[in-house]
């Protein structure tokens, strides 16, 4: 089929014929978890490959595999580089967080251990140490460390974009 393959093809045709292609990328990258995401990734690749497709380039299975494991591969790169920045947080930890409910020693004590394998910077770790754990104001941090309250809010907004792990910079919650 090959040399009878022709733009008119439907892609529906091609999908049929070189779906497994994408499957056995799944299944050769271990992508179990996020099957269905792969899949449209590589189908999405595929449907590239055939709209950009030209008889003189050659065969077009080799071509159409080299654009689905392209794709498939820059997304675990991105997945990898996303889960090395962000670290996702279940809602209910952060209501937990909440300063109106004081802690106990024991809970502050495991909140700090928490708080030591999260991705957030050192001046993150201190306003989540003293504003969530403390209940302090910005105005309050700002005033103990000698930094504007600007600052302090700047570091109140990136450590709750860090625990939400959503990465969209209108992540705000306020305090």
């Amino acid at each position: 089929m090959e040399q009878n393959w022709t733009k008119e093809a439907t892609f529906e045709a091609c999908c049929e014929k070189y779906m497994p292609i994408v499957f056995a990328a799944v299944k050769k990258w271990n992508l179990g978890r996020e099957v269905d995401e792969y899949v449209q990734i590589g189908r999405i690749a595929l449907y590239d490959a055939w709209c950009k497709y030209d008889l003189a380039s050659g065969p077009f299975a080799p071509y159409a595999q080299s654009y689905i494991h392209g794709r498939i591969k820059r997304a675990i790169a991105n997945q990898d580089k996303w889960s090395q920045h962000y670290q996702t947080t279940e809602p209910f930890i952060l209501a937990e967080l909440s300063p109106a409910a004081p802690f106990s020693e024991e809970e502050l004590l495991l909140l700090k251990e928490w708080i030591k394998t999260t991705p957030l910077s050192k001046r993150e770790k201190l306003w989540v140490e003293e504003g969530i754990f403390y209940g302090y104001k910005p105005q309050e941090i700002a005033k103990r460390h000698k930094v504007s309250i600007t600052t302090v809010k700047s570091w109140r907004k990136q450590a709750i974009k860090k625990l939400r792990g959503d990465g969209s910079p209108d992540a705000t919650v306020t305090w």
